[in-house]
């Protein structure tokens, strides 16, 4: 194993993407919401994900473009030079435009705006974005959206939730910690629940070693933050609720008083958040696209488990807690112990 010294958290979006989502609205004629970013990977893109709130009213569509980025003020530069429609959006839904071919290179700028294709009076789109601090966020000053709703851009605190699909079948974030997720609001349980565990589902591509976890936690009673490797505890941290310092919901980081755990690939592990009381603890979590899990940190293999009783895992797809588990030491491939072919290399921002 190479030490990787002060470990790194894994996904690593969830301990800088800001709390519960936020939305932009489309509601008239002239209005755009864009978002600009350096694209990640080399290749040729097929097409762009996105997610809508609440559609109110979407006559004739919606289009998505790729375009070119006007490097004298940082906002689209206008020109579509690639489109297409999504016509007839609905609520709360993840969309895929496709049909925008075009080769790209990692390091390039780009842009991908939606706007109405012939806005009609009631047209209202919400556009799921989530928080963006470009002073705390690693990608806040290279991953940043833009709106114009009267006539000109301006920047925006928040991103929207894109994706990009390439034309091997793949899906990237746009960013390591905006992607095809949407922070939902919290859920509240405890140990009298059901669930009374929500926990992040996730396999490794490599060996590698855990000292410790991170989750996102309104801590009003006592808990625990445990991995599991399926049914069975490798390691737990406890969290007292009078050892923080203030009530708002924060980042708790723990180490396992166990030590390093090792974890081996094709196997299922469980990182979860238990209440240890009948008081209420919060947690946040994403919806996620579960059709383009590649574009998610992590990888298709990282997604929600739930349980009761300390009974067996329910899975979801659909979404995932604000949470990851730090690694502090990866296989380098000398002992054989590395995954082959794996498709969701560990990602170190």
């Amino acid at each position: 194993m190479v030490q990787l010294v002060g470990g790194t958290i894994w996904p690593s979006h969830t301990s800088w993407t800001q709390s519960v989502g936020v939305r932009r609205i489309l509601d008239a004629a002239t209005d755009r919401i864009a978002a600009v970013f350096m694209v990640p990977k080399t290749g040729t893109l097929a097409g762009v994900v996105f997610r809508t709130n609440t559609v109110a009213q979407d006559t004739n569509g919606l289009t998505v473009s790729l375009q070119n980025v006007d490097v004298t003020t940082g906002f689209p530069d206008t020109t579509e030079d690639q489109s297409t429609t999504v016509a007839a959006t609905s609520s709360d839904t993840w969309h895929e435009a496709t049909t925008l071919t075009r080769a790209v290179t990692a390091g390039d700028i780009l842009c991908i705006e939606i706007r109405f294709t012939n806005f009609q009076t009631g047209d209202d789109v919400d556009i799921a974005h989530n928080d963006s601090d470009q002073s705390e966020n690693p990608s806040g000053a290279t991953c940043y959206g833009v709106a114009d709703s009267a006539g000109s851009y301006s920047f925006q605190g928040a991103v929207p939730c894109f994706a990009l699909k390439y034309n091997d079948g793949s899906y990237e974030p746009i960013s390591a910690n905006q992607g095809a997720w949407y922070a939902d609001s919290q859920v509240s349980f405890n140990n009298a629940d059901t669930p009374d565990e929500y926990a992040m589902r996730f396999q490794v591509p490599m060996a590698c070693e855990s000292r410790g976890a991170y989750f996102n936690v309104d801590l009003d009673g006592n808990a625990e933050i445990v991995l599991y490797e399926g049914t069975t505890e490798k390691g737990a941290a406890s969290l007292d609720d009078d050892v923080r310092p203030s009530t708002a919901p924060g980042g708790f980081l723990v180490y396992w008083p166990e030590g390093a755990i090792t974890l081996a690939t094709s196997t299922t592990y469980y990182l979860a958040l238990k209440p240890t009381t009948t008081t209420d603890v919060k947690t946040l979590r994403y919806i996620l696209n579960s059709s383009a899990g590649e574009g998610y940190p992590g990888g298709s293999q990282f997604y929600q488990g739930t349980r009761v009783n300390a009974g067996s895992w329910t899975d979801s797809t659909a979404f995932m807690p604000q949470c990851g588990i730090l690694i502090t030491a990866v296989d380098d491939g000398a002992g054989g112990g590395s995954a082959s072919g794996a498709r969701n290399p560990l990602r170190i921002v």
